[in-house]
């Protein structure tokens, strides 16, 4: 009898990854339809950049990361956001200079353009997600069982 709550248990544990891995391919795709869809809220501005500050972060391994202030007019109103990048994405951004950036009206944050290989993570993960909810169900049937040693 032990065995059997055993199984189960394990059969619970894959079910629970599976959805994982489906609930973050499908959070993936939503991300990445809503910018190419919602373009109402999303606008391209270009925006003067203010200020940038350097810093390291990490405890084992250093990262230079990029504090940037951005300025610009929408609507009438002068609106002043920061954002935090890694400084190897882009070297060219100079101080009193103007850059491209997404901006959100909705809730007025600056928003990065998905990449498309964040669509090539979701397909995987969807595979990944069949791949282990099916040998969930496949579990103690078809000679597929579980270890001897989980019987002691």
């Amino acid at each position: 009898m032990k065995s059997k709550y055993k199984v189960i248990k394990y059969k619970i544990t894959l079910f629970f990854i599976g959805f994982m891995f489906l609930f973050s391919a499908l959070m993936i795709i939503f991300l990445n339809i809503r910018f190419n869809h919602n373009n109402s809220s999303i606008i391209k501005i270009y925006a003067n950049i203010e200020s940038i500050n350097h810093y390291e972060y990490g405890t084992i391994k250093k990262r230079k990361f990029a504090n940037i202030v951005y300025s610009f007019v929408y609507e009438g109103k002068n609106i002043i956001l920061t954002n935090s990048y890694l400084e190897d994405n882009n070297n060219n951004l100079l101080v009193n200079s103007k850059t491209e950036i997404f901006y959100d009206t909705k809730s007025g944050t600056i928003i990065n353009e998905p990449n498309k290989y964040t669509l090539i993570l979701a397909f995987i993960f969807i595979f990944l997600a069949i791949v282990i909810i099916t040998f969930a169900f496949k579990l103690k049937q078809n000679n597929i069982y579980v270890s001897p040693k989980l019987y002691k």
